[in-house]
């Protein structure tokens, strides 16, 4: 299952339902709206500010 994320999500509901999905066994694939910064990890900064390192960038994920 594909969750994409943005800069200014919500930070627990972000958290919520990846861990949800996760619990359920449910393979999840966290990823960033952001265009692809050239060898930069993902992330993404929720609305209090806290980091988000995601597993791939929305663009990567699309293609595989």
């Amino acid at each position: 299952m594909l969750v994409p994320v943005g800069d200014g999500c919500e930070e627990i509901e972000t958290v919520a339902i990846i861990d949800i999905l996760r619990r359920a066994n449910i393979d999840v694939t966290f990823a960033s709206i952001k265009p692809v910064e050239d060898e930069k990890a993902p992330v993404i900064v929720g609305r209090s500010g806290i980091s988000f390192i995601c597993d791939t960038y929305l663009t990567e994920a699309v293609l595989k």
